[in-house]
């Protein structure tokens, strides 16, 4: 399918406000649902990816403290590989993970790298990044995807 310059303009826009969206807002008074209600036997799958979302949540997986969280999660445990550093390597590594029903990371996958030691280790960060709060679709939890852009600059 050919798309016009102002299609590609508007499709550009509203990927770029879905990522903010998805990312922000975490209510200062949420709290982890309780593991039992985790477990969920009949759970299904949101992806929201370059296919676009197949099946909308009524509330979006959350990282604690929403996008300031995650930003303060990856610059206080990524580590600038000195190699990389030392060559001036800089750029924008893409990863792409799965919230699962029990707010736990799974499916990390790299979308764009810019090196191989950049890569590595925006992977290993996303993969500790813990504690999410489910997604959630007619009362019960669900998997989600996201895509996450780290930056390396210095």
């Amino acid at each position: 399918m050919i798309l016009s310059n102002e299609t590609k303009k508007y499709v550009k826009f509203f990927l770029f406000y879905t990522g903010i969206l998805l990312f922000s807002g975490c209510a200062k008074g949420d709290k982890r649902p309780d593991k039992a209600l985790l477990a969920c036997k009949n759970c299904e799958e949101v992806i929201f990816g370059a296919s676009g979302l197949t099946l909308l949540p009524d509330h979006f997986a959350r990282y604690p403290n929403g996008s300031k969280g995650i930003q303060e999660f990856i610059s206080t445990n990524i580590n600038y590989p000195e190699l990389a550093k030392k060559k001036g390597i800089q750029g924008r590594v893409i990863i792409s993970f799965k919230v699962d029903t029990a707010g736990s990371i799974v499916d990390t996958k790299l979308i764009k790298g810019v090196n191989q030691e950049l890569d590595k280790e925006a992977l290993r960060v996303v993969k500790l990044m813990s504690g999410w709060y489910p997604a959630i679709k007619d009362g019960k939890y669900v998997a989600i995807e996201y895509k996450l852009p780290i930056v390396y600059s210095f």
